[in-house]
């Protein structure tokens, strides 16, 4: 068990030890242990073909940004073009891509990815509602309709 343990953390750690030595007496060791990001990859390559980007007059706030980005896939035969932008994220192989920021003088995107295992649920919660809702119509039309011919 505590093999496994170590094997599933050993990529996530990185150590570097530190040793001093001050004259022939003392040796000073410092210790840090620092963590990384585990890496995914993934079949598919996104590459930068344009960033564009609007400011609010008389600031340097950016007001609108956009990357145009070609999406190459050799394992599905897929090479193609979209364009990335405030509250339209690319959402390809169950990961989304939301551009989140840009750098070195507006040549650079910065793109968040996102997996959301979940992100069907509040579509099945929205049509269970809309569901009971109609039902409960049904039910109180159906009495009204009845009440409506026997009087």
């Amino acid at each position: 068990m505590t093999n496994n343990i170590i094997q599933w953390v050993k990529p996530l750690t990185s150590l570097k030890l530190t040793v001093f030595c001050l004259g022939c007496a003392m040796i000073l060791v410092f210790l840090q242990i620092v963590l990384r990001p585990k890496r995914f990859y993934k079949p598919f390559a996104i590459q930068l073909v344009q960033f564009s980007q609007d400011r609010y007059a008389g600031t340097d706030l950016p007001k609108n940004f956009s990357s145009r980005i070609r999406l190459l896939d050799p394992s599905r035969h897929e090479d193609r073009e979209t364009l990335i932008y405030m509250n339209h994220p690319l959402r390809y192989q169950g990961l989304t891509f939301y551009q989140s920021g840009f750098d070195n003088n507006d040549t650079t995107t910065v793109l968040q990815v996102v997996q959301n295992p979940s992100w069907l649920i509040p579509y099945i919660s929205c049509a269970l509602i809309a569901l009971g809702m109609v039902i409960q119509f049904g039910m109180h039309l159906t009495s009204f309709v009845r009440r409506r011919v026997i009087s």
